[in-house]
Order: C-alpha cells, then sequence, then structure tokens
C-alpha cells in the first residue's frame, strides 16, 4: 500500500491510473505465473527453507501490490464522486491538457479564471484525500 496518500499521488493517479494498474497487473502476473524448479535430493531441505523464505518474500510483495492497486481504484472512486464542475477542472488540468494549456482553456472555454481554477482544483483534491 503507499504509505501516504498525497497530492502528487491523487494527480499521477487521475493522470495515468490504467498505465499503474496495468503495471501491477503485469507484476502480479510474473509472480504468480513463475514455476518452482526442484533442486537435487541432497538440497532438498536448504531447497525448501530457501523456498519458504522467497516465497513469503514474492507473498508480501504481492500483497503490496494488492494494496497500491486498491488505494489506486479508491482515488479513482473518489474522483468520480467529486461535483462535476470539480472533475471538470481535474480532467481539463491532468488528464485533457497540460497545466497551463488546462488553466488557459478553462478560462476562454469554460469561463473559469485561473484562481477560481486553482481553487476549484484544491477543493477537489482535499475531497479526494479526505
Amino acid at each position: 500500500m503507499y504509505k501516504d496518500v498525497s497530492e502528487e499521488l491523487v494527480v499521477k493517479v487521475i493522470k495515468s491510473q490504467n498505465e499503474m494498474i496495468a503495471k501491477i497487473h503485469h507484476e502480479l502476473i510474473k509472480i504468480f505465473s513463475s514455476t518452482d524448479n526442484d533442486d537435487l535430493h541432497d538440497l532438498y531441505e536448504q531447497y525448501c527453507r530457501i523456498n519458504r523464505e522467497w516465497d513469503m518474500s514474492v507473498k508480501s510483495y504481492a500483497r503490496d501490490l494488492v494494496e497500491r492497486l486498491e488505494t489506486i481504484n479508491r482515488i479513482i472512486a473518489c474522483y468520480n464522486n467529486l461535483a462535476q464542475k470539480e472533475k471538470l477542472v481535474l480532467d481539463m488540468l491532468y488528464i485533457q491538457y497540460s497545466f497551463k494549456e488546462g488553466k488557459n482553456i478553462l478560462d476562454k472555454q469554460n469561463n473559469i479564471p485561473e484562481r477560481t481554477a486553482l481553487r476549484i482544483r484544491k477543493t477537489a483534491i482535499d475531497n479526494i484525500l479526505k
């Protein structure tokens, strides 16, 4: 799990949620599709010990990946529950356009001045963080 859900993480998830989820799925598939090779009989006990340790490590890593995925999904759910104007501002600033270009488009096309857009953005991010 992500230790802290910060504004930077929220923005990263909003910008690239599909890539982040795909990367985690790829890692999970890689973990669970690997196969163990049987060792020679005289090394069997050592192999079992190492395998158990490796298995615990892999499970811990997989658990961490699943918790990260859960955090991403929670951020996405919070984003989807924002007010329409808040979603519009975040969408324009982080998904559709660069931050600077998004501010200009919000001002010109949606009649939302830069200061208002930044205030709405802050409120939206704070709502997601809560």
